[in-house]
């Protein structure tokens, strides 16, 4: 024990302070105790202090992001990210993209700037080549005023990234249902949606149109493209519904020809008018349609039109028969094969397909 004034040691059995004669007191066992606890808890808040400064400095956290992408480790990725404002669009699903699948052989820290609330972080690494990468930081106020370094997301989001659909149609950004509050505005035939803030990566698109049917795609927003309008095309039909798409058409105009040649009552009333005409147009014609097949059909585009439904081009593969009288005034039977293009309109229902309208209905076959 020393002198609690000029620090002299003190002797067994002193009760003064041999060299200032400050008298000695002595600490009680709980005075003591709470000396205890007060230096262990210091001693803990030192050691918390430090293990936070070390976890949170801008090295350590490059490092464990860098790790996180290495692992594949989506949940831990995010973790690190600073995304500031609304998150709707910024989630897992979209930052799964940020990860590219590498083999990486060894890596270590190669250099670390900061300067007030931002450092860059440089790490070199080995694939099949030297590499290396800079990972920008940022501070971030967490709760009760403390600041935490994490990934910098400022070249990673455009912001205000419109969407135009067709009217009254239902949009799933990134997995999230698009909700009407992001609605910007509406005109007569389609609808734009402003989203606050995406990320600059692949992401997936779904549009549900007002007749049911969905259409997918998948859109790389940048900073020269922040919006994107919806067109249908081929790509974005998946080959199975394609092909349902086709036997749909060849069934539909089988049935129409069939009839036609009867002269039986068409029951799709929406095609009251082009049977009428295809009827009219094949009691014309020089040579008599006796029978036909269509033997394949092959979309060739698509495209929505102003109400919304589906309008599809195809080429039509078509075996048939005709009469007709020769020169000699004798009646000849003639079968052969042709093809043509065609225009078909469908509506959806429940997932079901219904010709509402067809153009270009061939009506004249060549017995040569």
């Amino acid at each position: 024990m020393y002198c609690s004034k000029c620090g002299t040691k003190k002797n067994k059995g002193d009760k003064y302070c041999s060299n200032c004669g400050t008298k000695f007191t002595k600490l009680n066992k709980q005075t003591k105790k709470i000396i205890t606890i007060v230096m262990s808890i210091i001693i803990l808040t030192i050691l918390t202090i430090g293990l936070f400064l070390h976890l949170n400095s801008p090295k350590t956290v490059a490092l464990n992001y860098f790790k996180a992408i290495i692992n594949q480790n989506t949940n831990q990725l995010y973790h690190y990210l600073n995304i500031e404002g609304d998150k709707t669009f910024i989630n897992k699903t979209t930052i799964e993209t940020l990860i590219k699948q590498v083999d990486i052989k060894e890596y270590n820290i190669s250099n670390v700037t900061s300067k007030n609330n931002q450092a860059n972080v440089t790490i070199h690494y080995q694939t099949n080549k030297d590499q290396t990468i800079t990972i920008p930081l940022e501070k971030q106020t967490q709760f009760l005023f403390i600041k935490k370094w994490k990934i910098s997301m400022n070249n990673h989001i455009i912001k205000d990234f419109s969407i135009t659909v067709p009217k009254d149609s239902n949009i799933t950004y990134a997995g999230v249902k698009v909700q009407k509050k992001y609605l910007e505005k509406t005109t007569n035939n389609s609808d734009t949606y402003l989203l606050t803030q995406v990320l600059k990566a692949p992401t997936k698109i779904e549009i549900t149109l007002p007749n049911g049917y969905k259409m997918e795609d998948e859109i790389t927003p940048n900073t020269y493209k922040n919006k994107y309008t919806a067109q249908l095309s081929l790509d974005m039909i998946k080959k199975e519904e394609q092909t349902k798409i086709e036997n749909t058409i060849q069934k539909d105009l089988t049935n129409l020809y069939e009839n036609a040649l009867k002269e039986k009552t068409l029951e799709n009333k929406q095609l009251e008018k082009t049977y009428e005409q295809l009827i009219k147009n094949l009691k014309k014609a020089y040579n008599k349609l006796i029978n036909i097949e269509f033997t394949k059909i092959t979309l060739e585009n698509v495209k929505l039109n102003e109400f919304g439904y589906l309008e599809f081009c195809f080429k039509a593969n078509y075996k048939y028969q005709i009469k007709y009288t020769d020169f000699l005034n004798t009646e000849q039977t003639k079968e052969s094969n042709s093809y043509t293009y065609m225009n078909a309109t469908y509506q959806i229902d429940q997932n079901t397909y219904t010709m509402i309208d067809a153009k270009n209905l061939v009506d004249y076959f060549s017995r040569y």
